[in-house]
């Protein structure tokens, strides 16, 4: 990070690591949402993230992501971005009734 600094880039970055699934969850949440809203696409041209998008899974039986296929490492990469600009939170409205109602949440942050 510090190489990065150096050189005259701006690192922003989370202090800690939001759990693989949330981040996996961001992504496809971006890619697709369940009002069939796209809010990412990837260039046709960019054939290693959308292999590695498209063929990412988890081990068998766990939620364990299977890196020895090797499509890990650019999904990763997208996940980290994604999660860092729209993460996937949760915001909890407790009613009167005493029922609670979920609301997606969405970065509200900095642009850059």
């Amino acid at each position: 990070m510090s190489i990065l600094q150096n050189a005259g880039f701006v690192v922003r970055v989370r202090n800690n690591h939001t759990p693989v699934r949330d981040r996996i969850n961001a992504v496809n949440a971006k890619l697709k949402n369940a009002q069939d809203q796209i809010g990412l696409t990837v260039d046709y041209k960019a054939k290693h993230v959308i292999n590695s998008l498209e063929r990412l899974v988890y081990k068998e039986g766990t939620n364990v992501v299977d890196k020895d296929t090797g499509y890990d490492h650019m999904a990763d990469a997208v996940g980290y971005l994604i999660d860092f600009l729209f993460p996937i939170t949760v915001n909890f409205e407790n009613t009167s009734t005493g029922v609670f109602k979920f609301r997606g949440g969405r970065y509200h942050g900095e642009r850059w």
